[in-house]
């Protein structure tokens, strides 16, 4: 070949190269915005970010996302996913646990915007999830009423960046023991129900450590 077939190609290789880059970008960007960052797409949605919500320095979604530590009643845990919901104009977190230096189970963490004020959530899933199906259940001998139902829109983003989406649904049930929780979820819409216990925290229960300071 001679030097200006080379040259041509070469060129031709760059711009490919070029676009493709371009392209990835745009897609990360696209989902970076679904997750709540200050973008000029995101702004135009209602608050993922929860600026200006009581709270929102310490637990919003610019601080509490997959790959920072957070420490609850002496136990550390790493954020594995993250999960961002949207039902109307509702929007919630929710942030799976992974491990924890003493062990105890798998949990995860509900982060809301209630009345301009961050809501923490503790939960803990349940493998036995209760057979019946109406509107009250029963598990470990506990009574749960059900409050609510509804369907929402997620994404979810991991520590490997890769972000999916589809969609959710809920029930909320409430126990007339200790303020008690029960929520059965279904990520997508082949996915199996899932059943957690918990409860709401106060703020001064919980702790983010930044991946800069772990």
């Amino acid at each position: 070949m001679g030097d200006w077939t080379w040259l041509i190609i070469v060129v031709v290789v760059i711009v490919f190269v070029t676009l493709w880059l371009y392209l990835a970008v745009k897609r990360r960007n696209a989902a970076i915005a679904a997750h709540g960052a200050k973008t000029e797409t995101a702004s135009t949605d209602p608050n993922y970010t929860f600026e200006g919500v009581a709270g929102a320095e310490r637990f919003g979604p610019a601080v509490l996302a997959a790959g920072v530590r957070v420490t609850f009643r002496g136990e550390t845990y790493l954020v594995g996913g993250t999960a961002a919901l949207r039902e109307g104009d509702r929007i919630w977190y929710e942030h799976l646990l992974q491990g924890s230096q003493g062990g105890g189970g798998r949990h995860w963490i509900s982060v809301e915007n209630i009345d301009d004020r961050i809501r923490l959530g503790w939960w803990s899933i349940r493998e036995d999830l209760p057979g019946e199906s109406g509107s009250q259940l029963t598990l470990d001998g506990r009574v749960f009423r059900q409050e609510r139902e509804g369907d929402a829109d997620f994404a979810v983003s991991g520590l490997s960046g890769a972000v999916s989406r589809g969609t959710y649904r809920y029930r909320d049930f409430t126990g007339d023991h200790d303020h008690g929780l029960l929520r059965i979820e279904t990520w997508g819409e082949d996915a199996r129900p899932e059943a957690s216990t918990g409860h709401y925290i106060d703020h001064d229960e919980l702790e983010v450590v930044p991946p800069r300071e772990g």
